[in-house]
């Protein structure tokens, strides 16, 4: 018990001052198989959980602590334990335990890192910020966790410059340190910027060639690319670097042998990951396919907007859903879908519809958070047509002016899909000018890679010009007319769209 407090010890030495991932990890399992009850080592196993991603050890953290917390010899071993099982149990108050613990007195550098991070990823990067300063004065020399918090906000703020700087000028006072390279590397591909990732991953590599995260971002760039093959030959590097079989690995192999066309290996590959994690109760394409499909029967919820128009964009919100869910792709943002309807008589109005569903996550999310423009001008509405409770905060951010939290009807469980719309504040979009002529302007930064629709609706009768960019598909139903931009969108990137419109009744 002694030698796995020291290596957990370490192993938090080493995040803090080197953010030496690969090395924490290490010591961390090393201090578990010696101890399988240790609470000090499944606090660093918890904040290096969104490092490592899902393992055998995690999956077994829960009950492991909670075992900890009825035998261990000592009163403060049994209150770690019980805080970190509620942490990986999900209970829903242990962000308020474990900082009401913390203000008694604790430093605890893994416990103040860990509501650190879930402080940042709630939008209280003040909070996150405090907890920071205190961990640099428990550990000198670990400010690189400081840098971590201030790029994750910048980054989440929409602020790519800001983030690019921040970290290359760390990486100029820290020359060959991994994990920023690393971080530079996947930041630059959620923006698209494959080529400079790549650089960055080469390097990398120069340094540490077997480093465990290498393969995984390569695979991400040849997704990117379209080259399957080279994704399944990364993948299987990552698996062979690691040392052990992860079902989540094998989901993926399976998703991009689905993609290549071969359904006999997408098949065998996901079979395997049913067997090492049957509580994910992965699914096959097709099955995917079939719970986005046919999971809910839509119906229009705005009575003074066209039907035809609310049902064709809900069937792309969908499609967009699908061309996530089947990608294979890693960090994707909720696929969404926008229709602007430009009416003669009403003038232009807008909705949004926002896919979110749960594909692996076994605790059921009860809530999420996204950026908007503006207020909706309108609840937002499940597919019943239920007002959900949200939380508006208006933010300095580069993807919107305002935070929306909103409550799910109820929790999202596994392979649960709920779809919410609202109608959105298009007054700024838009101007009339003589004639009945409507000159419209759309420009949205995409929060998150991923697939995203937008829809220009008109009449039939009506007539565009100055169009800013060719659609990327056309189509008329009931009387309208859709123009469709349709497609993968990286984070950061913009959608922009000028039209003049000319209704012929005008």
């Amino acid at each position: 018990r002694r030698e796995a407090s020291r290596l957990s010890s370490e192993a938090a030495l080493a995040y803090f001052t080197d953010f030496a991932v690969d090395q924490a990890q290490d010591l961390v399992l090393e201090a578990i198989k010696l101890d399988p009850l240790s609470p000090e080592a499944y606090a660093m196993a918890a904040l290096l959980r969104d490092h490592i991603g899902e393992s055998s050890v995690l999956r077994s953290a829960g009950a492991r602590m909670r075992r900890a917390a009825k035998i261990s010899p000592d009163p403060e071993g049994r209150l770690h334990a019980a805080l970190l099982a509620d942490y990986f149990d999900g209970t829903r108050d242990w962000l308020r335990n474990m900082e009401h613990y913390l203000r008694g007195g604790s430093e605890d550098p893994t416990l103040l890192a860990i509501c650190a991070r879930t402080r940042m990823v709630s939008g209280s990067f003040e909070k996150a910020m405090e907890y920071a300063r205190r961990i640099e004065t428990a550990i000198p020399g670990s400010s690189l966790f400081t840098w971590f918090l201030s790029a994750y906000h910048d980054s989440g703020m929409g602020r790519f410059e800001e983030w690019l700087s921040r970290t290359t000028e760390e990486i100029r006072h820290r020359p060959g340190n991994i994990m920023l390279l690393l971080a530079l590397a996947e930041g630059l591909t959620q923006a698209g910027r494959v080529d400079e990732a790549e650089t960055a991953l080469n390097e990398t590599a120069a340094i540490s060639p077997a480093q465990f995260y290498i393969p995984f971002m390569r695979a991400d760039l040849a997704l990117l690319r379209g080259e399957y093959k080279a994704a399944c030959v990364e993948l299987r590097k990552a698996m062979s670097a690691g040392g052990e079989e992860v079902p989540g690995i094998y989901y993926m192999l399976g998703k991009i042998y689905a993609l290549r066309g071969d359904r006999k290996e997408s098949l065998r590959h996901l079979e395997i990951a049913r067997k090492l994690a049957p509580e994910y109760s992965f699914k096959t394409n097709d099955e995917l396919r079939a719970l986005v499909e046919g999971s809910v029967e839509y119906r229009p919820l705005f009575p003074d907007l066209p039907a035809a128009c609310q049902e064709f964009n809900h069937a792309r919100g969908k499609k967009a859903l699908l061309d996530n869910v089947l990608s294979a792709r890693r960090n994707l943002a909720p696929a969404s879908s926008t229709i602007y309807v430009v009416d003669p008589e009403a003038g232009p109005s807008a909705v949004r519809t926002w896919m979110f569903f749960n594909e692996t996550r076994l605790s059921a999310p009860g809530r999420t958070r996204f950026f908007i423009q503006a207020q909706p001008l309108s609840s937002f509405l499940d597919h019943k047509g239920a007002a959900m409770r949200a939380d508006f905060r208006h933010v300095r951010s580069e993807y919107g002016r305002y935070t929306a939290a909103i409550q799910y009807p109820s929790p999202i469980k596994l392979h649960g899909l709920c779809p919410v719309e609202a109608r959105l504040d298009p007054e700024h979009l838009w101007a009339r000018r003589q004639g009945g002529v409507i000159d419209l302007r759309l420009d949205e930064a995409a929060n998150g890679p991923g697939h995203r629709c937008h829809i220009l609706a008109v009449p039939e009768d009506s007539e565009i010009s100055d169009l800013s960019a060719r659609a990327d598909e056309e189509t008329k139903r009931g009387g309208w007319r859709f123009l469709v931009y349709g497609r993968f969108f990286f984070d950061y990137e913009h959608f922009r769209l000028k039209a003049r419109i000319k209704h012929k009744s005008a």
